[in-house]
């Protein structure tokens, strides 16, 4: 059983492709200083988390200055999630 929710759990990052980048969705949020703002979600190319995270950070950066210090990461999906 632990090497099934082992193996279910650890897939591991996107592997990179000398064809391009891959899309990915980085939702951040508002510390409770700013709680009040909507979260911004990010639709980013990237060759893995990492890089797609700090796309969206610097995006952020430019929308919000320097409140987007007050942003921090809820979580990177693979590939471009509609919002609902």
């Amino acid at each position: 059983m632990f090497k099934f929710i082992s193996r279910l759990f650890n897939r591991g990052t996107v592997p990179a492709d000398p064809a391009g980048p891959f899309p990915f969705t980085v939702v951040r949020d508002w510390d409770g200083d700013h709680g009040d703002r909507t979260p911004p979600v990010y639709h980013v190319w990237a060759m893995d988390r990492m890089t797609a995270f700090t796309a969206a950070e610097d995006l952020s950066f430019e929308e919000f200055g320097d409140d987007a210090e007050h942003l921090y990461g809820v979580t990177i999906l693979h590939g471009h999630a509609q919002e609902a």
